[in-house]
């Protein structure tokens, strides 16, 4: 991916020692990306039938604009939400024995609360990321000599949710990927689910 500009490094943690790892913008890719590291230090529990999904880390891009090197701006939580979020998720199933995967999504809360004041969104949906070459989304071997998955939990809004849940989890991939959403937040992206949504986006 490139060269580590910052580390957001844990001093205290429970079951995994959870970091972000933070690359810097290039020409190629001129956003931040933060993956996780730690997720993978211990195995998760999927069912027997998925016995081979067993670990994974997570990646989001982050615009040139946001405060990510700023420490004093990025104490408020309308800038610090995707990291904490991307650190709920790499620690969820580890603090419920259970795992995430691809297609899998994790509302924040039971009714879904926005992330942030300034967004909606407030659910994530992992997917493959598509702002990285394929080869780096997959270490063969890199654990126990299984192979090591990277995701991208795309935020997405309530009725998105509602979305995948009455109608599957390909035909929210679809819509999104019509949209043209990747792992890059946007805290102002328009749902997909929206009423007319679908009509506006066969047109196009």
């Amino acid at each position: 991916m490139g060269p580590v500009a910052a580390t957001f490094q844990e001093v205290i943690s429970e079951r995994i020692e959870l970091d972000l790892l933070v690359v810097g913008p290039s020409l190629e890719r001129p956003h931040y990306t933060v993956v996780t590291s730690g997720m993978s230090a211990l195995p998760m529990s999927p069912p027997a039938d998925h016995a081979e999904c067993r670990f994974a880390e997570l990646v989001i891009a982050l615009p040139l604009d946001w405060p990510l090197l700023d420490p004093e701006r990025l104490a408020d939580e309308t800038h610090y939400w995707p990291l904490r979020w991307l650190k709920t998720l790499a620690r969820f199933p580890h603090e419920f024995g259970t795992w995430l995967w691809f297609h899998h999504s994790v509302p924040n809360g039971d009714p879904p609360r926005p992330f942030a004041p300034g967004t909606s969104l407030c659910a994530g949906f992992l997917l493959d990321p598509l702002l990285l070459p394929p080869e780096a989304c997959r270490l063969d071997g890199a654990r126990d000599g299984e192979e090591l998955h990277l995701f991208a939990p795309v935020a997405i809004h309530a009725d998105e949710l509602d979305l995948k849940l009455r109608e599957g989890a390909d035909a929210l991939e679809l819509r999104l990927r019509r949209a043209g959403a990747t792992e890059l937040v946007d805290p102002a992206r328009p749902s997909v689910a929206a009423p007319g949504s679908d009509r506006s986006l066969a047109e196009g």
